[in-house]
């Protein structure tokens, strides 16, 4: 599973152009960091331990996120994280599952050093939605609760001011 979640991660964020240089000097923040998988990717890429942090709703994913040695809270504890800031907040296959994602997202700017970037990956409805139709395994009708066409997410970036479009993929 490992393996095939950290390719997942390197093809990702290749696709963005954020390279391993990069990421080894940025603080990074990965919201919905469940038990700390992107963590542990970053880590072995070389990433610094004290620039990676997470939040995660589930205090079971937070606190074995932290038996690996990783700053991670609660949505209930994220106030300890108050005015701290990160060049890269991430959000890996989150914003399908929030009630009010715009909202969520422009909090999450909050955390953005100036010139930081969020960098988020979420199943969206469009093409290959729609030629599987019922095989589409990306949806999840109890878990979630949006899918995007790509305007729609572009537009919800494009309205906090927040957007690079290069990056969008």
């Amino acid at each position: 599973y490992r393996p095939t979640v950290f390719n997942e991660y390197a093809q990702s964020v290749a696709d963005v152009g954020v390279t391993t240089a990069t990421i080894l000097k940025s603080s990074i923040l990965d919201f919905g960091c469940a038990d700390g998988i992107f963590l542990d990717w970053l880590r072995s890429l070389g990433a610094d331990l004290g620039q990676l942090c997470g939040i995660d709703i589930s205090q079971e994913m937070v606190g074995l996120a932290r038996q690996k040695g990783y700053r991670a809270f609660s949505l209930g504890m994220q106030a300890e994280l108050s005015g701290e800031k990160f060049d890269l907040v991430t959000l890996w296959d989150v914003l399908e599952h929030l009630l009010d994602p715009v909202k969520t997202l422009k909090n999450l700017t909050h955390y953005l050093k100036p010139g930081g970037h969020i960098l988020l990956q979420t199943p969206r409805i469009g093409l290959l939605s729609d030629a599987l139709e019922e095989s589409f395994e990306h949806y999840l009708p109890i878990e979630h609760i949006h899918l995007f066409p790509r305007e729609a997410l572009i537009q919800c970036m494009a309205a906090m001011d927040v957007l690079d479009r290069k990056s969008v993929v």
